[in-house]
């Protein structure tokens, strides 16, 4: 009698075009017992985003490397990769190590830049800066990022971070959101404190907006059809 196999054959399937996976369990905790979550000790370059809990590939910052680097996955924009308005008045200041900054003592207002390269549509970034701000109150902009040929929010989108903590959502010139990135009225931006956010287009029409701090927000672009194939949140 001969033995058959079969592989694959007829079954049920799923059919739907995405499917959602949770990364949810429990994993020994500091002081005993077991804790609810993901940890990263069970997995390598994973990140747990804290406004769905949705799994993604780890920002390069979260690496340990990010401040020691500035090579490889690793770069930073310096001087070189913009063009500024009033270039005379930047300067480039090395860090500790891996981390720059850029910093502006001219006398031209707002003082602007665009990348000289152009990158990929649907690339996220991370942008820090040195918050001078009160860190409540007040409608003081830090510093605003956005996806346009020139420095300005007329085409495409941007984000503008306000001083207390809030963040602006804009297209195309008009405002399609207003979120806080603190807890209730306690801002995660406060006076003299470097700031650092990653902005993430994912999930076909979604914004992640995170920082080091720890406040995060998710932005739905209604722009956007849910079941688009080919979605395009930034150029």
């Amino acid at each position: 009698m001969a033995l058959e196999l079969i592989i694959d054959g007829p079954q049920p399937r799923l059919a739907q075009k995405r499917i959602a996976a949770f990364a949810q369990g429990a994993y020994p905790g500091e002081n005993g017992g077991l804790a609810d979550g993901h940890s990263r000790s069970l997995g390598d370059g994973v990140w747990i985003e804290p406004t769905r809990r949705g799994m993604l590939l780890r920002p390069r910052n979260l690496d340990a490397d990010w401040e020691s680097s500035n090579a490889g996955v690793y770069a930073k924009l310096g001087l070189a990769n913009l063009s500024l308005t009033d270039a005379g008045g930047w300067k480039d200041l090395p860090y500790s190590g891996g981390m720059r900054f850029l910093q502006y003592t001219g006398n031209a207002y707002p003082a602007e830049g665009v990348t000289t390269a152009t990158y990929g549509r649907n690339r996220g970034f991370v942008l820090g800066w040195f918050s001078y701000g009160a860190g409540t109150g007040g409608d003081e902009v830090d510093i605003e990022c956005g996806w346009n040929s020139v420095a300005s929010g007329e085409d495409g989108p941007s984000f503008r971070f306000m001083a207390d903590g809030r963040v602006e959502v804009w297209k195309d010139d008009l405002k399609r959101g207003d979120y806080n990135l603190g807890a209730g009225d306690q801002p995660t931006v406060a006076q003299g404190r470097y700031v650092e956010a990653m902005i993430i287009p994912c999930r076909r029409r979604e914004w992640i907006v995170a920082t080091t701090a720890g406040g995060a927000f998710v932005h739905v672009d209604d722009d956007i059809d849910p079941d688009e194939e080919d979605p395009e949140l930034c150029p």
